[in-house]
Formats: C-alpha cells, sequence, structure tokens
C-alpha cells in the first residue's frame, strides 16, 4: 500500500495540472512527513509543476514544504529561462544555416503544461538530418558553445558552462536495429516544417509519441521511470485524442513494446485517479517514487541485470558484463553503419568502440561492480518489468 506521503506526492502532481488535488487525499495530515515529500517531488522532477499547490497539503505543511523547495524552485525556473532562450537561440542558428532539425523531448512536451516552467529538462535535445560534426561544431562554437568531441555514440554534447545550459544534439534517436530503425528512417520524411521555417521541423504526432514511449521504455530497462515521465504521457494523451492508435499499436507490436505501452498508458490514467489502482500500477508508482526521474546506481544495476538474466542473478551479472564490453551486433549497427555492409569488421569496431570508452573509465568500471546484487533484488525488479509490460531479454 502507498503510504500518506506517497498518496500526497499523487494529490500534489494531480493539482499541478488542474485537477482539485483530492483525488489522493486519503490520509491523515498528522502521517505526513515534509522531508520525505520533498525528497520524493525533487527525484521525481516534478517541484516546479507543484511548488504553487503545495497548500492543498494543509498551510502548515505548504509552508514547511515550501522552506524545503525554495531553493531549488528558483533554480529550475531560472533554468528552465535560460533553457529557452538558449534554445531558440541554437533552432534560429541551425535555421540560418540551413540544417534541418526537429527539437525532441522536453523541449516539446513542456508546451503541454500550464506554462513553460513547470516541465524542468535536464539539457536541450535536437535531432539533426545527417549530422556533420565539424558543420554542427562550428555553429554550436559561434554560440559560445564548447564541443565535447565527436563520437559514434547517437548524440554529440555541447555545454556553456558560465551559465550552465548543455545541448545533446542527435544524429539519431535510439540505438536499436529492426523495425525501430526502420521507424527511425521515416521521421523526417513524416515531419513537417514549423510555420514561417523552413528548416526547423515538428515530428507528426505518432511519430513523436512513438519516440516517447521508446524513450520511456530505455528509461524502465536501465531501472527508472520517473513522475515526470508519466506525467508527460497523460498529458501528451489528453492533448492528442486524434492519435491514429491502429497505427501505433501495430507499430509498437512490431517493435516489442506493445504491452509497455499499454502498462504505461494505464499507469498514467491510475496516477491522475481516471482509472482505478491495483497491485501492479502501485507497485510501478511505488518503484517511480523510489526510483525518480535519473534513478539510482543501484536501480540502473538493478534493470541491466533483471533484462539479461537467464534463470540466476549471477547470469545476469555475466550478460551485463560482457554486453557492456561487447556490445551485440544489431546495436553495433546502429553505432557504425559500416557494419551493415561489412559485418566481418565487428571485431575492429568493437576495438574502437572500447578506446572511444576510454574517458572515465573508473567510473564506467564502477557501474559493472554488481556484488551488492542479489536474487531478492532481482525477483523484484522481474515483478516490475512484469508489471510494466516488458517482455523477454533486451541489451
Amino acid at each position: 500500500m502507498l503510504d500518506a506521503n506517497e498518496k500526497a506526492v499523487l494529490s500534489l502532481l494531480c493539482a499541478g495540472i488542474g485537477r482539485d488535488g483530492k483525488e489522493f487525499g486519503a490520509y491523515n495530515e498528522a502521517e505526513l512527513d515534509p522531508s520525505r515529500i520533498a525528497k520524493l517531488l525533487a527525484s521525481g522532477g516534478v517541484v516546479t509543476t507543484v511548488y504553487d499547490k503545495l497548500d492543498i497539503l494543509g498551510t502548515g505543511i505548504g509552508a514547511k514544504l515550501r522552506g524545503l523547495l525554495e531553493q531549488s524552485y528558483y533554480a529550475a525556473v531560472t533554468q528552465a529561462m535560460l533553457q529557452d532562450s538558449e534554445g531558440k537561440r541554437m533552432l534560429a542558428a541551425f535555421e540560418a544555416a540551413g540544417m534541418d532539425c526537429i527539437p525532441l523531448k522536453g523541449w516539446e512536451l513542456r508546451e503541454l503544461y500550464p506554462d513553460i516552467t513547470r516541465r524542468t529538462m535536464a539539457d536541450i535535445d535536437i535531432l539533426i538530418r545527417d549530422l556533420d560534426y565539424a558543420a554542427v561544431a562550428s555553429v554550436m562554437k559561434g554560440l559560445g558553445y564548447a564541443a565535447e568531441g565527436d563520437s559514434s555514440w547517437k548524440h554529440v554534447d555541447f555545454t556553456r558552462a558560465d551559465i550552465g545550459v548543455t545541448a545533446e544534439l542527435h544524429r539519431r534517436l535510439t540505438d536499436d536495429s529492426g523495425a525501430v530503425m526502420e521507424w527511425e528512417e521515416t521521421i523526417f520524411s513524416g515531419a513537417s516544417p514549423v510555420p514561417g521555417h523552413e528548416h526547423l521541423m515538428r515530428m507528426n504526432d505518432e511519430d513523436f509519441y512513438t519516440f516517447h514511449v521508446l524513450h520511456l521504455h530505455k528509461d524502465l530497462l536501465n531501472g527508472r521511470i520517473g513522475l515526470k515521465r508519466i506525467l508527460d504521457t497523460r498529458l501528451y494523451l489528453d492533448a492528442h485524442p486524434e492519435l491514429d492508435r491502429a497505427l501505433l499499436e501495430d507499430r509498437f507490436e512490431r517493435m516489442g513494446v506493445g504491452g509497455f505501452a499499454r502498462s504505461m498508458e494505464k499507469l498514467s490514467a491510475v496516477c491522475f485517479a481516471d482509472e482505478a489502482m491495483d497491485e501492479d500500477s502501485e507497485l510501478l508508482i511505488g518503484f517511480a517514487l523510489s526510483s525518480g526521474v535519473f534513478g539510482t546506481e543501484e536501480t540502473y544495476k538493478l534493470g541491466r541485470i533483471t533484462r539479461m538474466a537467464s534463470g540466476s542473478v549471477g547470469s545476469g551479472k555475466l550478460r551485463s558484463v560482457l554486453a557492456a564490453v561487447f556490445l551485440p551486433y544489431p546495436r553495433m549497427k546502429a553505432q557504425f553503419p559500416k557494419l551493415k555492409k561489412a559485418p566481418f569488421l565487428l571485431p575492429y569496431y568493437w576495438c574502437v568502440r572500447l578506446f572511444n570508452l576510454r574517458s572515465g573509465l573508473k567510473a564506467k568500471l564502477k557501474r559493472l561492480d554488481y556484488s551488492g546484487i542479489g536474487e531478492e533484488d532481482r525477483r523484484y525488479m522481474q515483478e516490475v518489468f512484469r508489471a510494466a509490460g516488458v517482455s523477454g531479454r533486451s541489451v
């Protein structure tokens, strides 16, 4: 059962998107712990979403929560305004340079909230068609951003340390193959220019929602959900009742995320009292509250081990280490497209990838230390995956 503090967080989420906030109000205020609620809100990435609704828990609790969250709230609002200004500069610069681009993730989702500061972003994500690193770096350096160097990874990073803004400029959306890769190759052909622009584009609604589900699926496989992601799902579905459901259901089934998409949609409805809570939803809400929007080192390791295990925690640990060192061929094809025509070069590109990973090697090796994960932990994560509709093993 969810405790009083967890129910209070759900009440605040409802209030943050315009509900009355009483949907989960069946708790005793004397049981509320402001410190715990503040931590749950912060780890869930929803402080700015609920900050002006804290008094629905009682004026005394609200005042204590404002005291605990005030500094992080104003820092997040300031960051949101900086990101808005910087993102517009980037998009204008790419338009002027004739580079087709599509803003991703939070940049678009924040428009679904009462105002853009209510939906925070870790960074600014933009997909660039046929990304040419030298050309993109030239544009970004002109805007005052320092380059972190090119790589085979799906995005390249640029940072303005003086204001704490980072941009992830994507050459692709995922490292998946098969049906996901086939869909990715159609993104720009299905997109439309933003009115008044030639190169600034927007995905069609079904493509944007597809990417949202795939991103959410990846998050869960890596041991996190986060309240913000659940809230995004609900607001997007509410704002787009005209989605082509038949197309999406067929697409999700071919991508292997059909059950997951249905589970997340149900979870988003339960979190806002539009559907009754059941055991699976309660399990997932508890996991979302504990893992937070960015997850923890432990949940990341749990996710990797569980999705790779074949009957025991030991097998998951071994497969996880091997997959980290020798990424499977389907994933390698995404990072190194030349492998599509020359699969015999796989050992060579494994070496290239390992060479590229040498920076920060000590921290990366620490993430492969699974000594603290036991069989009971794996069974718990198995239940989370089952409740979320995740099927089969994935790397």
